[in-house]
């Protein structure tokens, strides 16, 4: 019996052999082993990304539909960056911020939207900065609010300014 390539020579006639042996095998998984690890860091930075933009999204919506409700009820919204109360008003709109994941420069505080969708002065100075950082990722992002609630974001941290 002889082999030349994949096929086998007995008897006079030729055969083709069938198949992958065992070390092909072995050495295809470990190549692949091998670029699974490379890939993992990246598919990690990519969830955390992820989540980031999730809950920077979630921000904006409660600050926003804050805004609208005021507005649109003609009266006062309170935003609670807390879970609900007994006693806090009907009207009021909550964002828990996990604390685990994140560090939210807002937690525990409150804001309120005037009926006619201007933030009470009371909040702070303006405009008001709200904060959010991946604490696994370092990742922050931050939202501006002006006193007449109009937002704007951005990449990094208060009071830095931007190139």
């Amino acid at each position: 019996m002889m082999q030349i390539g994949n096929c086998l020579f007995a008897g006079g006639r030729m055969y083709k052999s069938k198949g992958f042996t065992l070390i092909e095998l072995v050495i295809v998984i470990a190549v692949m082993s091998v670029i699974a690890m490379m890939a993992v860091p990246s598919f990690q930075s990519m969830i955390y990304d992820y989540e980031l933009k999730k809950e920077f999204k979630e921000l904006g919506y409660v600050l926003g539909d804050g805004k609208t409700t005021s507005r649109v009820s003609n009266q006062s919204v309170p935003i609670y960056f807390r879970e609900p109360e007994t006693g806090d008003p009907d009207q009021s709109l909550y964002l828990h911020v996990n604390e685990a994941k994140y560090d939210f420069n807002m937690n525990g505080e409150e804001i309120l939207f005037r009926n006619n969708g201007v933030i009470d002065p009371a909040a702070g100075d303006f405009p008001l900065c709200f904060e959010l950082t991946h604490i696994k990722s370092g990742q922050t992002k931050k939202i501006e609010l002006s006193q007449l609630g109009m937002q704007q974001a951005s990449n990094g941290a208060c009071g830095e300014v931007e190139p």
